[in-house]
Formats: C-alpha cells, structure tokens, sequence
C-alpha cells in the first residue's frame, strides 16, 4: 500500500511514540521467517483518508450485529468479536489490503488487533482507538443498513 505523503508524518509519530520500542523487543524474540505486522492507532480522520486511497483500507467492526445495525462506518465489514466463530472469520480476511479495526469504545477492538497481529498474516493493521464512538463524534458518515448475514 502507499501511503499518501500527508499521512506518512501521522503514522511515523504514531509508530515511534507508542509502538517502536515493544516492536523492536518483540522482533527480537521471533523465529526467523515470521512475517512482522505493524500496528497502529489511528484517529477517525487518518481512517477515513485511509478508505479514500486507490487501494482503500478494510474497515472491521468487531461489535455486535446489533450494534453494527444501529450505525455503522459505511462499507464496513462485521465480524462479532463475541462470535464463536470470530478467529475463524479472522483467519479468512484478505491479507492484501491494510485493516482498520474498531469497536464502539476500543476495549474489544484492542483484543481483536492483538488476535489479527497473532495471526501474523496482515502486514498493517491500524486501531481506531476511539471506536465508532469517536468516529460519530468526529461528524463522520455513518450507515445504519443491517449488516449482511
């Protein structure tokens, strides 16, 4: 993916600030082979320039299809992270395409992050830390169409 160039400063300050120093402590601990994931928090504005881009960034909402039903970012795609079938509906995301991962809040889109970065499939993976809580606040767009089943 390129990264726009007005973008590259947030994401680089992102990195480094809160990021760097476990990577690096974490790289060191992996066996050779092992694809690194970089993640990342985002704020709604940086997310919603990320869905913009020629090769736009997937957007998982980890709540409830209930929750998803109520209100959405548009173009999102619903996995429950209180599914049964949540890692296994992980396991089948594209890997070709950076993700952007939010709850309402952060507290179980947190959790959803660290399982993708386990999966060590997805090269980037991007936090919306303040959820679609923060999205919606932030006057960005929102659907409120019934996920699909």
């Amino acid at each position: 993916m390129k990264i726009p160039p007005s973008l590259l400063p947030v994401l680089l300050l992102s990195l480094v600030l809160n990021f760097a120093p476990r990577a690096i402590a974490e790289d060191a601990k992996k066996p050779a082979g092992l694809k690194a994931t970089t993640t990342v928090n985002v704020t709604p504005d940086v997310a919603a320039q990320m869905m913009k881009e020629k090769a736009p960034a997937l957007v998982l909402d980890v709540r409830t299809p209930d929750e998803f039903a109520e209100g959405h970012i548009p173009g999102a795609m619903n996995v429950d992270f209180l599914g049964d079938d949540f890692e296994k509906k992980l396991a089948a995301l594209p890997a070709d395409r950076p993700l952007i991962v939010h709850c309402a809040a952060g507290n179980r889109s947190a959790k959803a992050v660290a399982k993708l970065a386990a999966l060590q499939k997805f090269a980037q993976i991007f936090h919306l830390k303040s959820g679609f809580n923060g999205w919606k606040a932030a006057g960005k767009p929102v659907e409120t169409k019934p996920a699909a089943k």
